[in-house]
């Protein structure tokens, strides 16, 4: 499926645009999904949903390695990087820090989406389905993400 290639490209340009190479805080997946089309009930179409998860089993080892992969602690000089890791994580030691943390890198990859989705002719438009209907339904928890945002995807024409 064309549009399926589209999503596939889509995820992994915003993966190499974020701005570390470690461990993620979240995910994208595609999701597909059979509706049945208001016009003809007996023929189901696929709606292709963009998924972003939070990952709830992100811990402090893997902020680290999330920090230590980003441009700006690389930029750090030598003798100041254990400081600036000491510094950056006393900074999300709170758990409200840290899920807003989460959420905010989240929602930049969400912009990066929505930014390349219009170079490839896609569009995205929030779903009608609450993210935790999502949770429910794709049993989320069990797997240690949340659902955060969730778009359709389609072809503009």
């Amino acid at each position: 499926m064309l549009l399926q290639s589209k999503i596939d490209e889509l995820i992994l340009d915003i993966q190499r645009l974020l701005p570390s190479y470690g461990h993620s805080p979240f995910t994208i997946i595609s999701y597909v999904k059979d509706q049945i089309d208001s016009v003809d009930a007996k023929s189901p179409v696929s709606v292709v949903h963009l998924l972003f998860l939070v990952r709830l089993n992100f811990n402090k080892n893997d902020l680290e390695d999330y920090l230590l992969h980003t441009p700006s602690y690389l930029m750090v000089p030598d003798h100041l990087k254990p400081t600036y890791l000491i510094r950056f994580m006393e900074k999300l030691k709170d758990q409200r820090q840290f899920v807003q943390w989460q959420e905010q890198i989240a929602s930049m990859g969400l912009g990066m989406a929505l930014l390349l989705a219009a170079n490839q002719n896609l569009a995205l438009r929030p779903c009608s389905i609450e993210p935790q209907v999502i949770d429910l339904e794709l049993h989320l928890s069990s797997k240690n993400l949340r659902c955060l945002y969730a778009y359709v995807v389609y072809n503009k024409f």
